[in-house]
């Protein structure tokens, strides 16, 4: 579903998208492609967007507030930056308006089924002020033969260099899972959280699923 100031896109087999008809609605929205790095390393997530609407209804200056990272953060401004909205009106007559936009990406659920250990960029927690790190390169998550559903929470921190520190698990399903989980998060590299120009440490939580 769309709806002004919260534009909700997926990505998924079919698209999802529905168009409502409203002042500031999108009218046309076709779907983000997913990106290949993203699609290989099995990422689902949610990439937040901060956009102007401008008189005619397209879609202007779009900025990231909330990054998933491999390649999903441009593939979800170069969808929007096409995407059609009624734009806003003032007294009877055009504006231009700002509009928060999120847009969800999901693998196809047999995709998902035939390639387990889908982890998903949950939340970002940098000081006030500063970005959010972004994903930048990932290390397989082993996934034994014949192994049943499973997820676990990990909690962790990004230092400086972009390296996962502190691993905590949250909760957990199944323990064996939990520990491919850590054992991966350890050679995976992100892009740290920056303030003023300068590279800071972060902490960020991810959902991790194994199975359907």
């Amino acid at each position: 579903m769309i709806r002004w100031g919260r534009i909700l896109q997926s990505t998924g087999a079919a698209p999802a998208c529905r168009s409502i008809r409203t002042e500031g609605a999108a009218v046309w929205a076709p779907k983000p492609e997913y990106s290949e790095q993203a699609r290989k390393a099995r990422l689902e997530g949610e990439v937040s967007l901060r956009c102007l609407i401008d008189e005619e209804g397209s879609a202007r200056n779009c900025r990231v507030d909330r990054p998933a990272g491999l390649g999903l953060d441009e593939k979800a401004v170069a969808a929007v930056s096409q995407w059609k909205f009624s734009p806003g009106t003032r007294g009877g007559q055009r504006v231009a308006v700002e509009a928060g936009l999120k847009i969800a990406f999901r693998l196809p659920a047999m995709e998902a089924y035939q390639f387990p250990g889908i982890w998903d960029a949950a939340e970002f927690h940098p000081p006030t002020g500063a970005s959010n790190p972004r994903i930048h390169e990932v290390a397989p998550i082993r996934v034994a033969e014949g192994a049943i559903a499973a997820s676990a929470t990990l909690n962790f921190d990004i230092d400086e260099r972009g390296n996962a520190a502190n691993l905590r698990v949250e909760k957990s399903s199944d323990d064996g899972w939990a520990a491919e989980v850590t054992s991966a998060l350890r050679k995976w590299n992100f892009l740290p959280a920056e303030l003023n120009g300068r590279a800071i440490a972060a902490s960020r939580t991810m959902d991790f699923v194994r199975g359907n």
